[in-house]
């Protein structure tokens, strides 16, 4: 996020609706929740594996294949789960995200107050100028990027390692600028989420000792990793990591590859840097020239290389801990986008609850409430 912990992202407003027009049912409250699971799974690979008729079908495959391997199914998907204690309401919204089974008048924009944005199925999740629900979209970012740190300070091997963080003062990280002076870097250039200097350790940093490029810590040399943390639609993640590399570390197949290159320029003064190469692994090369980018999308799911590349390689967290950290952040993502829906809809301005249940359809929906004097 910015440097202001109640400003979204720029990017987090290029979210759109976009995902397969497959309707999955609600949940039945006869059904139980491990029947339930499978009927889901089982439409899942059958859309993901008929030969695609239509773009969302298309969408859908090209999330899920190949093989299904490309999403993490048991983590993506554990917010069906007993365990995961999501209400009824949290569930189907998200259902109804995933298959874009929330109506939205084509070419209308958003009604509530201090907005007016075109409106879709997943605006409320990241790009509505409201003030009420933009002071929410915030805090399900930053409350997000601290499970992250929080699981990294717990669980990793390396969780004493210094951790500056631009996501709003949490239990993990302070608010901080995560392009510090001492890095040697002008101010004028948007900061990355997370920053982790691998091989300090986080006391020294609190006492006000500031790493160099050539410092080392019990033998081994500092190492900076950046992160991105973001939420987005299910079925633009591709999309979204190009968009992040361009911002922070434009490649040669990006659109503006003579943006300026964060990885280029701390190495030029000494810094080693870990970022992603083309075929996705992890190093310190300079054919690791791509920002490491950790996304969930607003109906939860999260991909499979989030889980290996991010989560076990870049933060060290054993395999258990990398897959409780991914159900967390999926059932955090969910029902925010719970919260979120349910207060523009208390806000009485954007007509019928899309969780509601309506069998004569669109003639039966209940007009809107009216507003609360003095919202907005």
């Amino acid at each position: 996020m910015n440097a202001d912990p109640h400003a979204p992202d720029e990017d987090e407003q290029m979210d759109d609706a976009d995902a397969p027009a497959a309707h999955a049912p609600p949940p039945d409250k006869c059904l139980s929740a491990d029947v339930f699971s499978e009927a889901y799974r089982f439409l899942t690979w059958r859309l993901a594996f008929c030969k695609p008729r239509t773009t969302a079908a298309r969408r859908l495959q090209a999330l899920f294949r190949p093989d299904l391997r490309r999403v993490a199914f048991k983590a993506s998907q554990y917010f069906l789960t007993p365990a995961a204690k999501v209400s009824s309401y949290a569930r189907t919204l998200c259902l109804k995200l995933r298959y874009n089974a929330i109506y939205k008048p084509p070419n209308s924009t958003c009604p509530l107050p201090g907005c007016g944005c075109w409106d879709h199925a997943t605006h409320l999740l990241g790009a509505c100028r409201n003030a009420i629900i933009h002071g929410m979209i915030c805090n399900k970012h930053n409350d997000g990027g601290q499970l992250v740190l929080t699981a990294f300070r717990n669980k990793s091997p390396i969780g004493n390692h210094a951790v500056i963080a631009n996501l709003g003062n949490g239990a993990a990280a302070a608010h901080e600028h995560t392009l510090p002076n001492w890095l040697g870097l002008d101010n004028n250039r948007q900061a990355p989420d997370i920053l982790i200097i691998k091989n300090w350790p986080q006391d020294k940093l609190d006492a006000g000792v500031m790493p160099r490029p050539s410092s080392r810590h019990a033998g081994k040399r500092v190492t900076l990793l950046f992160i991105e943390y973001k939420t987005c639609s299910d079925f633009k993640f591709a999309d979204i990591e190009q968009e992040i590399w361009e911002k922070y570390t434009p490649h040669a197949g990006c659109p503006r590859p003579h943006r300026r290159h964060l990885f280029r320029e701390l190495r030029a003064k000494g810094w080693s840097v870990e970022g992603l190469n083309a075929e996705g692994a992890l190093g310190c090369s300079a054919a690791h020239d791509r920002m490491v980018p950790l996304l969930v999308g607003h109906a939860g799911s999260i991909l499979q290389s989030s889980v290996e590349v991010v989560l076990q390689a870049a933060l060290q967290l054993p395999p258990a801990a990398a897959h409780k950290l991914a159900c967390g952040l999926n059932v955090h993502q969910v029902t925010a986008a719970a919260r979120i829906f349910s207060t523009a809809f208390s806000l009485g301005q954007i007509g019928v609850d899309p969780v509601a249940h309506s069998a004569a359809g669109a003639s039966a929906a209940r007009s809107a409430p009216t507003a609360p004097s003095g919202v907005g």
